[in-house]
């Protein structure tokens, strides 16, 4: 039978990162005194050097404004086949409802579900 793979927390393993970075213990130290094997300690110490860079860039908050953006989307697709559904239904009423994001201004979800 193969071993159980062992899962650790994303703090842990930052935790554990950073002290192989600060240099104060060796990893071997480290190693022993969590438990875990040196070769993994490697990995996730030189995950954070290649990934911590990217904390500082544009292309993080351009990333965020773009999952925002998805999201925008996403709610105008739902809100426009939730007022076709309505309008082809008999009984319910129809209404001026202009769902989506408009050319001048870029509508957020909490202004979708006002008519215009």
């Amino acid at each position: 039978m193969g071993d159980i793979r062992k899962k650790y927390d994303a703090a842990l393993k930052a935790r554990i990162a950073l002290e192989a970075v600060k240099g104060d213990k060796t990893i071997r130290e480290i190693s022993s005194e969590y438990g875990i094997h040196s070769s993994q300690i490697m990995k996730w110490k030189k995950q954070l050097l290649e990934e911590l860079p990217s904390i500082f860039s544009d292309k993080r908050a351009k990333t965020e404004k773009e999952r925002e953006d998805l999201e925008a989307e996403s709610y105008c697709q739902i809100l426009c086949m939730i007022h076709q559904a309505a309008s082809s239904s008999s009984r319910i009423p129809s209404t001026n409802f202009t769902p989506c994001i408009t050319s001048a201004r870029r509508e957020t979800p909490s202004n979708f579900l006002h008519p215009s």
